[in-house]
């Protein structure tokens, strides 16, 4: 640690006039917390917040009595050690601010900052904070730290031609290494990012990045990954990197897209606010709210009372974009690919193909897959959806015909009982949906069980793959399942990669003469 210390004592008359991690080292004085951790209005008032976790262990917080925050001063003291406690603190100061905080002062207790990662973590709080300061419990001293929030002055809106893709997981190696095999005088690279010890992370950038259109593969399912990839994104824009693009193969928190009660943390929003002051594009694979590929805003509403006929608003966030990108093709060409080698079917133009999500949630990228099979193979596949209720957090059950998209039953060129059929999905956890799905057509529909084959974007599995195997009353296995390798994937679940959907979002969409707007 001494010598980390000697080493930035050194290095801080070297920074640039016009980096906003310029340090003021006459640091003003202000009143010490009376407690080591807290959240308070400035007059003592205390605001009263819920921490807990989902099943797959995203954060939920939430205020019990956010009508005291609109238009107070807030004192929020914490500790930072880990990238639990990193999330913690930004999606809290996120929140604060969409509850209308007129002024949010961060304390920040026993930590002391003394790299570059240090006090971009500071500038990245200064998003949402007004004031950052350290409070020392022992001494019982409070300073404030004048560090400006990171800003992006300006976006690059395109085209681009991409000169290297990035990736923080060693995961994505083979991933990006395939993607980059697609495209031209494009390189990869491995981005380390280590927590040296409580509260202090390294990042270790490629010094051949400057000046150069840098693509991060990453996902963010997990607090250690947000960390990585926000703090990479701020590096890169301290170190003079020309544009940082992001392809976001998972978004976590998607599903925290909305107030669904009184208080609740929009995780999801702000996370996308974090991203976009740092990103001059983001992308992901079938975020939650998205429901078809493109540009989506993000805007939602806050309101203060748990009653719905009685709802006052509180706050409409201004709209945050992101480019969303869809993986049931990919998922649906490697189906084809399985089927042609299993059943040695050489012409895929003559196969009565059948594509159907198990909600109409997901039934436009459906649609959109089936189209993108006819553009490329001559395929002249059909959509459908199934009608879905869910009766608790693992239980669903489906009901009726295949519907089009009116919500009339589907009506069949050939006999039914000739079609292959795709289930496909955006996110499974306990795979309850496909399962249902599965009996329905079968028990129900009379449809060849040889003939129902099943993917996943997104294999979130969180219970584990034993429960996935488990079956509950009106369930069936597919035939076959596959998901793509946008998370970590357990043994025994086959995985299709996601390298021709990142090539082709480098290629075609980052590439294209026309402009992308920006997030």
């Amino acid at each position: 640690m001494l010598k980390k210390f000697i080493i930035l004592l050194i290095f801080i008359p070297l920074l640039s006039q016009n980096s906003f991690l310029k340090r003021d080292f006459s640091y003003r004085r202000i009143l010490a917390p009376r407690a080591s951790f807290y959240l308070a209005t400035s007059d003592g008032r205390p605001i009263s917040l819920e921490y807990g976790q989902f099943p797959d262990k995203e954060l939920y917080l939430r205020f019990l009595n956010p009508q005291e925050i609109k238009e107070a001063a807030i004192n929020f003291a914490a500790r930072i050690g880990s990238a639990d406690d990193f999330l913690k603190i930004l999606l809290t100061l996120g929140a604060l601010r969409q509850y209308q905080a007129r002024e949010i002062t961060l304390i920040l207790e026993d930590w002391t900052p003394f790299s570059e990662e240090d006090y971009l973590l500071i500038s990245i709080f200064r998003i949402f904070a007004d004031k950052v300061c350290l409070a020392y419990t022992q001494t019982k001293e409070t300073y404030f730290l004048p560090i400006k929030p990171i800003t992006l002055q300006e976006k690059v809106t395109g085209p681009i031609h991409i000169d290297y893709v990035t990736y923080l997981t060693p995961r994505f190696k083979p991933t990006v290494e395939e993607a980059v095999s697609r495209l031209q005088d494009a390189e990869s690279a491995f981005i380390k990012v280590s927590q040296d010890f409580s509260g202090h992370w390294e990042v270790s950038l490629p010094f051949n990045l400057v000046g150069k259109n840098v693509v991060i593969i990453h996902s963010t399912e997990n607090s250690e990954n947000i960390l990585s990839l926000i703090l990479t994104s701020a590096l890169m824009r301290l170190k003079g990197v020309k544009t940082v693009s992001l392809i976001n193969t998972y978004q976590g928190y998607s599903r925290q897209d909305k107030e669904f009660k009184e208080g609740e943390c929009i995780s999801s929003y702000i996370l996308l606010k974090v991203l976009n002051s740092l990103l001059d594009h983001n992308f992901t694979v079938n975020v939650h709210y998205g429901k078809k590929s493109g540009l989506i805003d993000l805007s939602p509403e806050v309101w203060i009372t748990d009653d719905e006929a009685n709802r006052q608003t509180l706050n409409v966030l201004t709209p945050q974009a992101v480019y969303n990108l869809n993986g049931f093709v990919q998922l649906a060409e490697g189906l084809l690919g399985i089927i042609k080698k299993e059943q040695g079917i050489t012409d895929l133009r003559s196969l009565p193909l059948l594509l159907i999500s198990p909600d109409d949630g997901s039934f436009f990228y459906v649609k959109e897959a089936v189209s993108v099979l006819r553009d490329r193979y001559g395929i002249e596949a059909i959509s459908g959806y199934l009608n879905k209720e869910r009766l608790g957090s693992s239980e669903v059950v489906i009901t009726g015909e295949i519907l089009e998209n009116d919500g009339r039953p589907l009506t069949f060129p050939y006999s039914l009982k000739d079609y292959y059929i795709f289930i496909l999905d955006d996110e499974t956890s306990t795979g309850s949906t496909i399962k249902s799905a599965v009996y329905h057509l079968v028990e129900k529909l009379g449809i060849d069980y040889n003939k129902i084959y099943a993917g996943v974007v997104h294999g979130k599995f969180s219970l584990g793959t034993e429960e996935f195997y488990k079956l509950k009353d009106k369930e069936m296995l597919p035939q076959v399942l596959v998901t793509l390798d946008t998370l970590e994937v357990p043994e025994g679940i086959k995985t299709i990669s996601s390298s021709a959907l990142i090539a082709y979002c480098i290629k075609r969409i980052l590439g294209l003469t026309e402009p992308i707007r920006s997030p």
